[in-house]
């Protein structure tokens, strides 16, 4: 009977989730293919259909358990007790079905990812929607804080005793240094390492596990800057803080630290790898270029300017609404580093471009940076012939920037009404000053040459994939030497990922490039 038992409850669970989540909570085509697939009605019918169906197996199961209970109940307490615990077991696994949201199949690190992603979906969305409701954006962002610091402070990375980690500060902005010891010393190199978290998260801490296994390979010192987060400032501080660091390291602290000021990288993931961008076009504006080696950028930030790109497009089609990175949260940090209130209303017309002005749209500078023909081939395939979309019933269509009013494919589309015109309106007055300042989109800065040597690394599950190929090419217009490593299965914050091969894989090859740009050249 047991056997019976779960085995149905077993089946059933496998049903809801290979098909059921794949079918009904991914029934709506409108969102996947951006108003495409088939009409309202159609996935009506469909997706009451499937309930239906599911329903009817649920209840099935539900009156054989009750039938199974009342048949065999006695006096025995612990039977009773054991017949609890699998009820209690078999809705636990139906409240898991419905929260589930299935990844890629050839995602890296499939098993901790798929649970981390659950666990993020829950703090960050389900109950980071119900806190925004009832206190605003800024306690969400508190709260989304807090949660995504737990598991680094509740299984923090072991120090090993060849290094020593000491809190300290650099021109007053708190910084976090990693020192090796010892004959793990090897070399007089630094990396200044800037944190991603999209402004408004993160902390230094979080990335001791990567940058001791970079130490472990490389034998140099690293500091990484804990710059003030958003929304208690905007911008440009946090980006003058790290500014601040790195000429105070230059000009005065190098000797205290044992480096060759000349052989300083910087590097940074995510928002920090736009601010690592940013200061290596600032300091070639300054003309003091010789204060940065290079540079490494991992999944940066690089623009706010196409939330329709293809690899946005891929987000909709494979992983949506789940607790990766994603267009909203983008929209929402954006909003707060900006200084511009992040209302839902403002966050949804940014995902859909409507923050733009058509002014900027029309600009052919625009069109020619972000147009995603520049992109790989293998990110504009059709489903047959890219791995990525074997998953989606229809075939893409790649969103290109056009100039017309209803460009993007339909996406920009005409207000319905005054009301939401002016919400349009102001909400492009208010951002297009940033999205001019090559400071926030550093894509956008007009001549590059003489810039540093770059790395830059993508993840393919990632919405921000085109976004460093496209900086690649921006440097590469202007001679610059760049490498550019892309990782198919990989996904956004890979970099934080404990024992992951895939990481371990990036870190290698950040490593040799070091090696060959900044310790040996």
């Amino acid at each position: 009977m047991y056997y019976s038992l779960l085995a149905t409850s077993g089946q059933i669970y496998k049903e809801f989730v290979g098909e059921f989540i794949a079918q009904l909570l991914y029934s709506s085509e409108a969102e996947a293919n951006n108003g495409e697939g088939e009409t309202k009605q159609q996935q009506k019918e469909t997706f009451i259909e499937n309930i239906l169906i599911r329903l009817s197996t649920l209840t099935e199961t539900f009156n054989f358990l009750i039938f199974w209970i009342s048949n065999n109940n006695n006096k025995n307490n612990i039977m009773i007790t054991n017949y609890f615990y699998l009820i209690l077991i078999f809705f636990i696994l139906i409240f898991l079905f419905f929260l589930h949201r299935p990844l890629p199949h050839f995602i890296a690190d499939r098993w901790k990812i798929q649970i981390i992603e659950f666990l993020m979906r829950i703090s960050n969305e389900y109950l980071g929607d119900l806190v925004e409701l009832f206190s605003g954006p800024i306690m969400r962002n508190k709260f989304t804080r807090f949660f995504s610091s737990l598991p680094f402070y509740f299984f923090p990375v072991r120090v090993p005793d060849w290094c020593l980690i000491n809190v300290g500060y650099i021109a007053g902005i708190k910084c976090r240094f990693y020192l090796p010891q010892g004959e793990f010393k090897r070399n007089n190199a630094l990396i200044v390492f800037i944190h991603g978290g999209g402004w408004c998260m993160g902390r230094p801490r979080f990335y001791d596990g990567a940058l001791l296994l970079l130490i472990k390979q490389l034998g140099l010192t690293i500091i990484s800057i804990d710059y003030s987060l958003s929304p208690e400032v905007k911008f440009p501080v946090a980006l003058l803080e790290c500014e601040q660091v790195i000429e105070e390291i230059y000009n005065k602290k190098f000797e205290d630290l044992g480096i060759d000021k000349n052989k300083i990288a910087l590097m940074g993931d995510s928002a920090g790898g736009c601010q690592c961008a940013v200061l290596c076009q600032r300091v070639l504006r300054m003309n003091r270029k010789e204060m940065i080696k290079c540079q490494i950028l991992i999944y940066p930030v690089i623009h706010m300017l196409d939330f329709q790109s293809p690899s946005y497009q891929l987000y909709y089609r494979i992983y949506p609404r789940t607790g990766l990175l994603n267009p909203k949260m983008l929209a929402r940090w954006y909003l707060f580093y900006l200084g511009i209130e992040p209302t839902q209303k403002n966050i949804n017309l940014m995902i859909k471009n409507q923050h733009l002005s058509p002014k900027l749209l029309n600009e052919a500078k625009l069109s020619s940076i972000l147009d995603p023909e520049k992109l790989p081939k293998e990110f504009l395939l059709e489903e047959k012939e890219n791995e990525f979309l074997k998953f989606n019933r229809k075939n893409p269509s790649i969103i290109k920037w056009k100039t017309t009013k209803n460009g993007f494919n339909g996406i920009i589309k005409e207000a319905k009404n005054e009301k939401e015109n002016a919400e349009r309106e102001k909400l492009s007055n208010q951002i297009e000053e940033y999205l001019r300042n090559p400071d926030i989109c550093p894509i956008l800065a007009d001549n590059l040459k003489d810039h540093c040597p770059t790395m830059i690394l993508t993840a393919g599950i990632d919405v921000l994939r085109d976004e460093g190929i496209q900086y690649a090419k921006r440097l590469n217009e202007d001679e610059v030497k760049v490498e550019l490593k892309h990782y198919e299965d990989a996904y956004h914050g890979i970099f934080n990922m404990y024992c992951s091969k895939k990481r371990e894989e990036i870190i290698n090859d950040i490593s040799n490039y070091l090696k060959n740009n900044l310790i040996n050249n």
